[in-house]
């Protein structure tokens, strides 16, 4: 079984690295409070919501693939699906 809340601990702190972010200023730049953020990298048994994780996907959209454990070579493959509203 996939740790979900360890695996996700690790990846907010490569692309904090990688972006050269504190914390606080992760935070601010996704709109998740500081404390559900600290409690990702601390508590990692804590896991996040799909809401969470969108807003990360939408701060850093370049990190889509990263974060969705999805193999880019694949994404020629897929079927874009349009919702009708």
């Amino acid at each position: 079984m996939i740790d979900v809340g360890s695996q996700f601990a690790k990846k907010i702190s490569t692309i904090m690295i990688v972006e050269n972010l504190t914390l606080k200023q992760f935070s601010q730049r996704v709109d998740i409070p500081y404390n559900r953020c600290h409690d990702y990298k601390t508590r990692r048994k804590s896991n996040p919501s799909i809401n969470n994780v969108f807003k990360v996907i939408n701060a850093f959209p370049i990190y889509t693939c990263y974060i969705m454990n999805l193999d880019p070579t694949q994404l020629h493959d897929q079927i874009i699906l349009k919702e009708k509203l």
